[in-house]
């Protein structure tokens, strides 16, 4: 870039300017002009007869491009810039700054930009110049940034950030460069933040109550995607027997009973996964290998693309009623029994030969369940032809006939026919079951005999029911053959690893390889006693290899199978588990054991743990404030560390239970109590904190106990010297008022008659005389007036009426009163700034002002800012004390802004009964004058703010000018631009 622009833009926009893609092409724009003039140059230099005349010619058109350049960078910027004169008054605004402040450049320009758009901030106190930001800068000549208001043409305050800069041209301080923000939006955005953040904190609260509502009846349980356990609720504990640390990170086959076939997970899952809503009764085991029904309800929770996030399980225990289920089931065995023993098919079917039960061996062979084969025909169903495939009708059956006929028969040639299709040999075996001397029905007996097949069926289910144990146990398999040395690993061990599932064939040697050098060792010893049977199991955690090289902690179990005729082991089998989570759960729960350990013992508190035994454990800062050698001493009931009777006459015993069965109803208690040391029978007084919580699954209480007794009598000694100081101030109060009233009755006299005597006859000299003794009587009685004032506030005896009033009316008369002298006065009523029933007072002088170090001593009975002997002002000291005290009976507080030499600011606020009269208030209906352009004249600077805020008040939109030249050129731009002032409201003696 070339070096005068980026001079210049520095210059301009500061040292840190750094322009955006859309900036940057048109620098590079300008940076080529900036080349071209160099080139312009160098020939001009080398052409000497060109005139001076030409030369300064093409100088003043680069200076006008520059300047036409640097106006139009400055138009392009985002945020609002304007440029001050070393007065204040406004040299240049940009376009982003005219939308900002709603003001045109021109209509602000030589103007004194702050007291248009920063007089006032937004609670209504004025707004000083000197705090702008191009004061600032033009004070200290340093570059400066922060916050502040501006306020736009409407008369709303724009919240904005500022940058301002000081304007040097030549080495000379010309005046300051402001940049600035509207920040409205980040600021809307930044509330509604904290908003929702609220919002979102009661639902959150109102979230957990749900849990812990919830937590109370049911088993609840968080999964993620892949049905890792993410949270486990207490009642999820209690019932399974296993310990939070313990379920996170698993599935929940740490649970399977292995009662449900995989095709019933495998649905469950089907469903879950479609973000469905799955419920169903599911039997688990606990830790300890009892088993426990549960109601279970999977609710998957879903993202927008209907995906699901993670699963939130519900299950109610219904152990008791499948107990119930199993009794009842129970009473059947009569027929599970026969069934079982002989393992045959068993039907019953009744007279009219309708099957009213059958087993499931029946099922199994015949393909039928109990709810499709009850209640029809036997015969019809599965008994319709013979054995060779002839129709056999049911008056025909040889198997009901023989029955009837001799009480039972048995019979080997009979074929039965499938639900399928598929007919099978059987061997049956028929008998009656008489009822009071009649056949009530016939129990039917009968197995396959096609031996081959009901082999290979019995095979291939023992093999199923194998393989889905394994798969359910999420257990690797493995098998040593001693002799060669030889270990078979199931495909579930190389899963575990992090390799492709497959059986695997390795040496022990190689596989003592992967484990960790640490753990070798002790894996090896185990060895000798279990293969000389000295051990009947073998068992061991240690570390093994992953394929990413991590170590994984496995649990390896197992025992001998086999040994030859001399005792040797010759085949070992067992199972591996991956307990890689468990370890770091164990490792987490100490490092978190040990940390509250230490901060249990480093706090200064005492804190300990009590039982209905008593006290069962304390941190080391209760052996210390009870003066225990050990824990062990400590170890006793709340009472016996107490003296006999507590400070309000109760006993110590019974006061202690009663506290304590107040924090176990609720949940907490806090209450002051007298200790009693140990080591030396010392009492002192304590802060004791009761909370509820449970430890080791049964409640317990935690007491933590603070020594107030310097607290106790650091408050006992400020009692006392309170009270002390209350008698001494109304002692003094009682005096000042009988005082000063008993000075003012013949006070009242001399006044009086002093009156009389100056309507007589009198001599000039004689009524001089009188007139000094009349105007000291007269400041004599202001003084002892001031006394009774603040005596009665000082005593209590002045009292604040609250009557109702019209606002409007004080406010017009107030402004009827001050504006003729409002110039004049030290004292002005500055403004009231909100039509409301809260006003804001504001009572500035140009005085001598107050050091900073009087502020608060000048509010002080009898006191001055000036309290030297030769002080130029007079008064007694009370008008600030006695201001001060209505104002705070009255529900406000005054509040004080001074520099020495330039006049101090008194402001307050107070909250008043307004009347709401209709009469009173019918001059605030605006009507048409809503939006009136309206223009005022006055050389007086103090009336232009007052009319300024009273017509913005009436929501009028006032332009305020000096003089009457000023006025003339502002009507007649307005004019210009088609907006012409509907009225005008003039000074009637302006000068010139």
């Amino acid at each position: 870039m070339h070096r005068l622009l980026k001079r210049q833009l520095q210059r301009y926009l500061g040292k840190d300017f750094q322009p955006d893609e859309t900036m940057g092409a048109f620098l590079e724009v300008i940076d080529s002009y900036y080349q071209e003039v160099d080139r312009e140059q160098r020939l001009l230099q080398n052409v000497l007869h060109i005139n001076t005349t030409e030369l300064n010619a093409v100088n003043e058109h680069m200076r006008i491009q520059s300047a036409e350049i640097t106006r139009t960078l400055l138009n392009t910027l985002s945020d609002g810039v304007y440029a001050t004169d070393m007065q204040g008054q406004l040299t240049f605004m940009n376009a982003t700054a005219e939308k900002i402040l709603g003001r045109t450049e021109q209509e602000l320009i030589g103007h004194p930009i702050h007291e248009i758009v920063q007089h006032h901030l937004p609670d209504g106190s004025l707004f000083p110049a000197e705090r702008c930001p191009q004061f600032i800068v033009i004070r200290s000549g340093e570059s400066i940034n922060g916050s502040s208001h501006y306020i736009g043409r409407d008369g709303s305050f724009i919240p904005v950030e500022y940058i301002s800069r000081p304007i040097m041209v030549g080495g000379k301080f010309i005046g300051a460069l402001v940049s600035f923000q509207d920040i409205s939006l980040r600021q809307e955005t930044e509330n509604n933040l904290r908003i929702a953040y609220d919002n979102l904190r009661e639902t959150l609260s109102e979230l957990e109550f749900q849990k812990y509502a919830v937590d109370q009846h049911a088993i609840v349980s968080m999964a993620d995607p892949n049905g890792k356990i993410t949270y486990a609720n207490n009642k999820f504990c209690e019932l399974s027997r296993y310990d939070r640390e313990e379920l996170l990170g698993q599935d929940h086959r740490i649970l399977n009973s292995g009662h449900h076939p995989h095709a019933f997970f495998k649905e469950m899952w089907k469903v879950i996964s479609r973000g469905k809503i799955w419920h169903g009764e599911v039997k688990n085991r606990r830790k300890d290998g009892i088993y426990y029904w549960v109601d279970s309800t999977i609710i998957p929770l879903l993202n927008d693309q209907g995906v699901p996030l993670r699963y939130i399980s519900i299950r109610t225990d219904i152990t008791a009623r499948k107990e119930i289920e199993i009794q009842i089931e129970e009473q059947r065995a009569f027929y599970e029994q026969i069934s079982e023993t002989l393992d045959e098919g068993l039907l019953v079917q009744d007279i009219n030969g309708r099957c009213i039960y059958m087993n499931s061996e029946a099922e199994r062979l015949l393909g039928w369940s109990r709810t499709e084969l009850v209640d029809r025909s036997v015969h019809d169903t599965i008994h319709k032809q013979t054995a060779d495939g002839h129709p056999l009708l049911e008056c025909d059956c040889p198997i009901i006939l023989g029955a009837k006929k001799t009480g039972g028969v048995r019979l080997d040639d009979q074929v039965f026919v499938h639900k399928n299709g598929t007919v099978f040999p059987v061997e049956v075996s028929s008998q009656v079951f008489m009822r009071k001397g009649v056949i009530d029905s016939v129990v039917v007996a009968f197995q396959d005999i096609t031996e081959r097949r009901k082999s290979e069926f019995c095979i291939r289910q023992t093999q199923e029911r194998l393989n889905l144990a394994l798969d359910g146990s999420n257990l690797a398999l493995w098998d040593l053959d001693v002799a060669s040395d030889h270990i078979y690993l199931s495909s579930k061990w190389a899963e575990m690893l992090g390799r492709v599932p497959e059986e695997t064939l390795m040496t022990v040697e190689s596989l003592f390889d992967d484990i960790h050098p640490e753990d070798r060792g002790q894996v090896q010893r185990l060895w000798v006693p279990v293969l000389k049977g000295l051990l009947p199991h073998y068992s061991v955690e240690c570390r093994i290899k992953c394929r990413n090289n991590e170590w994984l902690w496995v649990s390896t179990r197992g025992k001998v199978v086999e040994r030859d005729a001399a005792g040797r082991a010759v085949r070992l089998t067992g199972t591996c588990a991956n307990v890689t989570e468990k370890k770091r759960a164990e490792e987490a729960l100490y490092k978190s054991e040990t940390k509250l350990r230490t901060l249990y013992d480093s706090t200064s508190d005492a804190v300990m743990l009590l039982d209905e035994k008593g006290f069962f454990d304390c941190n080391l800062a209760t052996l210390q404030m009870f003066g225990c050698l050990s824990r062990q001493y400590f170890f006793q009931h709340p009472a016996s560390l107490s003296p006999e009777k507590q400070p309000g006459g109760l006993d110590s015993m019974i006061l202690a239970n009663k506290q304590i069965a107040i924090a176990m109803k609720e949940g907490s208690n806090r209450f002051e109590w007298a200790h009693k040391r140990a080591d030396n029978g010392n009492t002192f007084d304590a802060d004791v904190l009761l909370n509820l919580m449970t430890l080791d699954n049964r409640p317990v209480v935690q007491a933590t106990v603070r020594d107030v007794t310097q607290r106790k009598q650091a408050e006992n000694a400020l009692r006392q010297s309170k009270t002390i100081a209350e008698q001494a101030s109304k002692i003094k109060s009682d005096f000042l008022a009988n005082m000063s009233h008993e000075i003012r009755t013949p006070m009242n006299g001399i006044i009086g008659m002093t009156g009389l005597a100056l309507d007589t006859e009198l001599t000039p000299e004689q009524r001089e005389y009188l007139n000094l003794v009349k105007t000291s009587a007269d400041s004599l009685l202001h003084i002892v007036n001031d006394i009774l004032d603040f005596s009665k506030i000082e005593s209590g005896k002045m009292e604040i009426e609250k009557v109702e009033f019209s606002l409007e009316r004080m406010l017009r008369d107030t402004i009827k009163l001050l504006a003729i002298r409002a110039h004049q006065s030290v004292c002005l009523a500055d403004d009231v700034q909100k039509m409301s029933a809260k006003l804001n007072f504001s009572v500035r002088d140009t005085g001598i002002g107050i050091p900073q170090e009087k502020f608060q001593t000048i509010f002080n009975s009898f006191s001055q800012a000036d309290t030297s002997t030769t002080r130029k002002y007079g008064g007694t000291g009370l008008g600030l004390t006695i201001s001060a005290q209505i104002i705070e009976l009255m529900g406000g507080k005054i509040e004080l802004d001074s520099e020495v030499g330039k006049g101090s600011t008194f402001r307050f606020t107070i909250d008043l009964p307004v009347n709401l009269d209709v009469t009173d208030n019918q001059y605030q209906y605006f009507g048409q004058i809503t939006g009136m352009h309206i223009l005022v004249v006055d050389d007086n600077a103090t009336n232009r703010k007052l009319m300024f805020n009273m017509l913005s008040s009436w929501k009028m939109l006032p332009t305020v000018v000096s003089s009457g030249e000023a006025a003339l050129a502002e009507m007649e731009r307005a004019t210009a631009l088609g907006q012409p002032y509907s009225l005008a409201i003039l000074d009637l003696q302006m000068p010139g």
